[in-house]
């Protein structure tokens, strides 16, 4: 179980669920384990875990620039550097 900052504790579930809609109401969002933690309230070792899990179910992918994108997004990028190149698979 992990504890937001502002709320009553949580399981880890409750986060993946929250972070699933939050991607799904926001189609370009693309963030750093490092924002994802800030966004979400918990520890940076606890947003990378959440995000290495939403990778593992192919909902989201690791870009090259260190974001995290929705995959069926990523897959519609446009080819524009290094940074637009999703790591399908990665954590």
């Amino acid at each position: 179980m992990r504890t937001r900052r502002w709320r009553l504790p949580v399981t880890d579930e409750e986060l993946l669920d929250g972070m699933r809609r939050e991607y799904a109401a926001l189609p370009g969002l693309r963030l750093t384990p490092v924002q994802a933690a800030r966004m979400w309230g918990v520890e940076p070792d606890t947003g990378r875990a959440l995000l290495r899990r939403l990778t593992e179910a192919r909902f989201l992918v690791s870009c090259a620039d260190g974001t995290y994108v929705r995959a069926d997004v990523a897959r519609r990028l446009p080819p524009s550097g290094p940074a637009a190149v999703p790591h399908w698979g990665a954590a």
